[in-house]
Parts: structure tokens; sequence; C-alpha cells
């Protein structure tokens, strides 16, 4: 009898597990949504509050306790019509009633934590967002919610978990700062590390576009990103069928909802990351939401299923791959029960058609036997037609070309690779003057130096000159072969030449390497500026260093001898010292053309296309027994 007891509890253990742990875990939510852009001046969102109350209503869903959801979003009066319950709940999304929100979340975890569950916190953002000074900010309605501030939000909650979803415009800067000294682009190894030292336990799911760009779709009446996100969330992205949704599984239902779209640029862009920078994390558990509102997807056909509310207002998008079934939890949308659900069908004549795909049986929603085939774009010209055109499953997540993440760079914008290709332009503008000018100035000496040379050797002379002739003319032979050497220039494209060439060229190449063309020309050209400044200042300093010696050596002569006739020697040495020191003031005084060029881009000053090409400069040069001045006009 005890060795029975003993089996009965080890199976109740392994059947009610997870419902144990689902009722020992407190799963609460800040979801805020505001379509205004009272700082940045940019047009109005039409869908961000539909956004938030559908994420309130998807999260809701799998948190049982009233108030375990916050949500802030000022409903206009379309979207008041169709989440009513939701518009009752809502509050403006403004600081005051952010931190209100804060505060009551963090006693609900503080409660939780004494009961001894296990707190699970999600921030949710939908709406306008960018970088000031280095610092990524989402826009509120009466003001801007930095980095900072939600550093400090998170560090109120206590959370063993924590989960941050961003639909805005730069919004990875929500999670690391730009760095300094005018570098504008980071890497998603420098957001993991940095998240990793600030906010471990943190995991973050962000669209983060530099184009200042939200995209929504009037068709899914949200954004883009948002609705990919939240349908994956309510279980289409559970590729192993275990009820929860990983980081890695929901980054690759994302990503392959949105593949058929042909224009990289309407594509979110991700940064996704679980706690710790582990794919494996889970980032919501749909299941929580419970049989009620379960939608079995039986293996089958390849087919697109999307389901909608009783106001038709599109919930869950998914494009299954043949032979793979899964389950979706259908959120409740303002208290509304799902009474049908619909596809999209191609009809012979190209209109669509809603055809029902689901009845009601029990309470689990399940396919009936028969599914029509998806439809395809109707209209190639609209961007996001082909959005979950392509299925997901098994195969196709294991034909997803992996992510190269070193050779990945955010915060580059269209405004950025424009301004570096001006400013790449004036610069080899100025460089290829200088060019020429140089060119056509050495091969001017070099043949007046041979046409000299030339004379002294041909010209009939007394013999007591000839030697002196000869002397002549093979000096001026020698000069015109340097101004020869010199003039080669003209048929070769200067550095600064092949760099904007090799720019321009790269810009011609693969949508979505045109972010990793812009970085690559900033590091080339903050190379270029260091040896330079190098140079510069070794420069500067073997003159100050010579004209110390020739000063030295001058006053020992001067000392040492009492020769008249050495004095004058002595005297020119000193002068010779002086201005070896004047020239090194220049050399540090005088910034490099390379210099210059990353000063302009540091300072983010965009070059108009009529800037002038050309310049005057005077660079004080020395070298190997030489001193003198170069310029460019």
């Amino acid at each position: 009898m005890p060795r029975l007891v003993a089996i009965l509890s080890v199976l109740v253990l392994v059947l009610f597990a997870p419902a144990l742990a689902w009722a020992t875990e407190a799963r609460l939510a800040i979801v805020v949504g505001n379509n205004g852009s009272a700082t940045l001046g940019r047009a109005e969102l039409r869908y961000a509050d539909d956004d938030a109350a559908k994420y309130a209503g998807l999260f809701a869903g799998a948190s049982p306790g009233d108030g375990d959801v916050e949500l802030l979003a000022r409903f206009d009066a379309d979207t008041a019509r169709l989440f009513p319950a939701r518009a009752k709940q809502s509050a403006p999304p403004t600081r005051a009633a952010l931190d209100a929100a804060v505060t009551r979340i963090a006693a609900r975890a503080q409660a939780a934590q004494q009961r001894g569950e296990r707190v699970v916190f999600t921030f949710v953002f939908a709406g306008h967002g960018d970088v000031e000074s280095g610092r990524g900010f989402l826009e509120l309605e009466d003001g801007r919610f930095f980095r900072e501030d939600l550093e400090a939000l998170l560090a109120r909650i206590p959370a063993a978990r924590a989960h941050v979803l961003l639909d805005a415009c730069n919004s990875v800067y929500m999670l690391v700062a730009r760095k300094p000294g005018g570098t504008r682009f980071t890497t998603p190894e420098e957001v993991q590390r940095s998240m990793a030292a600030r906010l471990a336990h943190v995991g973050t799911f962000v669209s983060t576009s530099a184009d200042a760009q939200v995209y929504e779709w009037s068709r899914i009446e949200s954004g883009v990103f948002s609705h990919s996100v939240r349908s994956g969330l309510s279980g289409a992205a559970d590729l192993d069928g275990d009820g929860k949704i990983t980081y890695g599984e929901l980054r690759a239902f994302v990503r392959i909802a949105a593949e058929g779209v042909p224009n990289v640029r309407f594509r979110p862009r991700l940064y996704a990351r679980g706690p710790g920078g582990r794919d494996d994390e889970v980032v919501f558990e749909p299941r929580a939401a419970g049989e009620g509102r379960k939608l079995v997807i039986a293996p089958a056909a390849e087919r697109r299923v999307t389901v909608l509310d009783a106001n038709e207002v599109p919930l869950v998008d998914v494009k299954v791959e043949r032979g793979f079934g899964t389950s979706v939890y259908v959120p409740a949308s303002g208290g509304a029960e799902v009474t049908e659900t619909f596809t999209l069908v191609e009809q012979e004549d190209g209109r669509p058609e809603r055809r029902a795909l689901l009845t009601r049986s029990s309470d689990v929603l399940a396919f009936r036997a028969e599914v029509p085939e998806t439809l395809a774009a109707r209209a190639a010209g609209r961007p996001f037609d082909l959005l979950f055109a392509a299925p997901f499953g098994p195969r196709a997540v294991a034909a997803l070309p992996a992510e190269a993440a070193e050779a990945d760079v955010y915060g580059v914008s269209t405004e950025d690779r424009q301004r570096m290709k001006r400013l790449l332009d004036a610069a080899a503008g100025s460089s290829r003057d200088q060019r020429l000018t140089e060119g056509f100035a050495s091969l001017g000496l070099a043949v007046t130096a041979f046409g000299i040379g030339t004379a002294a050797w041909v010209t009939p002379s007394d013999p007591d000159v000839r030697t002196t002739k000869d002397v002549v003319g093979g000096v001026f032979m020698g000069l015109g072969t340097i101004g020869l050497l010199g003039s080669l220039q003209l048929l070769t494209p200067s550095d600064m030449e092949q760099r904007r060439d090799a720019y321009v060229a790269s810009l011609r190449g693969r949508p979505e390497a045109l972010d990793l063309a812009v970085r690559d020309a900033e590091r080339e050209l903050f190379e270029r500026a260091v040896v330079a400044r190098r140079e510069r200042i070794a420069e500067g300093v073997g003159n100050f260093v010579l004209g110390a010696l020739e000063i030295g050596g001058g006053i020992t002569l001067a000392l040492a001898t009492d020769d008249s006739s050495l004095h004058w020697l002595a005297g020119g040495l000193v002068a010779a010292g002086v201005g070896s020191g004047i020239v090194g003031v220049g050399r540090l005084s005088a910034r490099s053309e390379d210099e210059r060029i990353v000063d302009l881009w540091r300072t983010e000053r965009a070059l108009s296309p009529s800037s002038p090409r050309t310049s005057f400069r005077l660079v004080p040069r020395v070298g190997l027994g030489s001193l003198g001045l170069s310029g460019s006009f």
C-alpha cells in the first residue's frame, strides 16, 4: 500500500507539475500605447492604441488576477468602440500615470513574492521613439521616457524574470547608450554585453528602425511588428508544442512572417535576446490562458489561418507549413467571445472572400475537415500584402539563414547613408582637385627641368664652362625625373577617391548590407584620422627636437670658437632651429584633412550637395633635409 501511494504521488507530480508551476507564478505586465508625437512632431500613429488593447487582452488572458495587467493608452473613438472593456480600464500614457502603474505592479509583485510565487514581469510599448544625445527615449503624451527611466522602472519591480517588448523607432537605444566620440551605431554584441552587465534578468524583443518609421497596416488594424509578435505569443510560434514561447521561437516566427515582403525596408528590424542572452528562455506561456480558448491546428496541408474576434478585428495570423500543427490560445478581445474564425480566400475574379473555418465544439475550437487554400497577395503594389505568405514550421525554421550577429549593426538611417556619401563626395572631390593640381604642377616642373637640362647639355660652350654646364644639366634632368614621377598621380585615383568609389559600389549591393557599408566607411575614416593624427604629432615633435638640436649646435659653435668666419654658420643653425620650431608648431596645430572629415561626421553636420569641393590650405611639411609648405586650391 505505501508503495502504491508513492507511485500515485509521483504520477500526480508529473501530470500536474505544469499546472502547479503556473499556480506559483505571478505574471504581471504594463502595456503602454501612444499614437501621438508631442516632442518629435511626427505624424500621428493610427493603431498604437489598438496594439495596446490587444497586448493587454493577451497578457490578461494568462494572468488571472484583476490588476495584474496595467494598460496606459488614450483610445480614439474607433478603438474605444472595439474594446469597450479595455477603454474603461485604461489610463492616459503620461509620466504620472505610468509611475502610478509601476507603484501598483511593484506592490503586487512584492505580495506575490511573500506568498512564495515567482514573479514574471513584462513591459510593452507601442508608439514613437528616438535618440537624444546618445540616450534612447520613448514618447509619452507629456514628455520623453528615457533609457534610464526604463532601467529605474525595471529596478522598482522585484521580478525573477522581466521581458521588454518595444515597437518604436531606434528602440534598441533603450537598451544601450550610443557610444561616445561620435560613433552612431551599435551591434548586437554590444547591446548584449550592456544588458548582461546592468539587467541580467531582463530579456528584450524589440523592433528598431533608424528611419523614424513605425509600419502600420489597416488590414490588420495594427502595427506590423506588434501583430506578428502577438500572433507568435498566442501560440503560433510554438514550434515544439509545449505551450511555451521561447525567444528563439518568437524571433524565427516574426522573421518568417515578414520573409515574403519583397522590400526589405518594410520588414521589422529585430533585436531579440532572452535574459542572459539565452534563446531558450521563455518569453510567454499562452497555455496559461486555459483550454477554453485553445484553437487546435492539426497537421494537414499548408494553409493560412486568420483569427478574428466578434467585431472582425484580426487577433492572430499564421501560415503553417504542410504537416505542421500547433495550438493557438485565442486572446480575449475587450471581453468579447470568439464565435467564428475566418480566413481570406482568393476567388476567381480576384476579390477576397471570407470563409468560416472553425466552429465551437464544446469549449475547444477545432478545424473542420475541409480547409481551403490561402490566398496569395492581391495587389503587388501594397508593401504588406505578402505578410504571413511564407509558411512557418520546423522545415522553415531550419532553412532560415543564420543570423551573423557580428556582421549586423543598428542605428543606421537612410539619412546616415546619404550623409556619408555627401561627405565622401566632398572629401574625394577635394582630394581629386589637390591631386590634379599637384600632378600638373609636377608635370610642368618636369617639362621645364628637362628643357633646361637638355639645353645645358646640347648648347655649345667653351671647354672651361663645359663641366659646369654638364653638372647643371644633370641636376635639372634629375629634377625633371622627380617631377615626372610626381605627375603619375594624374593617372591614379587617391585613397579617398577609391574609398568613395568603394562606398558607392557597396550601396548598389544587397539591401541588407547597406548598414554595413556605412559602418565600414566610418571605421575607415576613424582609422585614417587616428593614423593622420599620430603622423602629425610625430612630425611636430620631430621638428621641435630637430630645432632644439640646431639651436644647441649653433650656440655651442658660437661659444666654442673665436673664428668670426664660423659665426655666420652658428647664426644660421640658430635661425634654422627657430624655423624648425615654427614648422613643428604648424604641424601640431594644423589638423589633417582626414581629421577634419571625422570632425564633420562626429558633429553630424550634413554637407549640402552644392558644397564647394575645393579649398585653400597651406600645411607645413618636413622631410629628410628639407622644410617647406604644400598647398591646394
